[in-house]
Formats: structure tokens, sequence, C-alpha cells
């Protein structure tokens, strides 16, 4: 289960049916607004504060993803908050 708290984006792994634990943060990111998985190992994040985050996990591997930001520079209408969905068959930022 991917958690985006104040710090970045962390893992709950279910370790048992009904026990869950902590695995720890993978990505130190600003506050996560949402988090939009499309496919398997692939990330959007929408933060509160800077723009869009695109991680790429490798194989089955949680750990050292490729990080990409997108603000303004990138075509957003500013650096601030966004949130992440799918909607028409892609992923949106509103």
């Amino acid at each position: 289960i991917w958690v985006g708290t104040s710090q970045g984006l962390g893992v709950v792994r279910e370790v048992s049916p009904g026990k869950f634990t902590w695995e720890g943060m993978r990505v130190e990111t600003p506050p996560i607004r949402s988090i939009y998985e499309p496919e398997p190992g692939l990330l959007w994040l929408g933060t509160e504060s800077q723009g869009v985050v695109r991680l790429q996990f490798a194989g089955d591997a949680l750990t050292d993803p490729k990080v990409e930001r997108f603000g303004q520079a990138h075509g957003l209408p500013y650096n601030g908050g966004f949130n992440v969905s799918w909607a028409a068959g892609r992923v949106v930022f509103s």
C-alpha cells in the first residue's frame, strides 16, 4: 500500500491477513496530496506545493526509483499543488 505523507512516499505491506507493517519511506518529496498508479511500478504523485512527481520503479524492487519532477517549466500553469487522477484514458492533473 502506497502512503503519501508530509515527508514523501512510504510503503505499508500486508504480512498476513489483516496484519500490516510499515516498511518505511521510499522517496522524499513535498507533502503528497494524491497518488495514482496507472501500471505496476509507475506512480504519479500530486504534491501540495511543488507540482507533480513521477516515479518509476525497476521490476519488483520498491527502492531507488527514477524520479522526475514536473512544474511550470514543463507546461503546468503554476508550481503549486496538484491532484493526479485518471480520466478519458490518461493521467490528468488538476
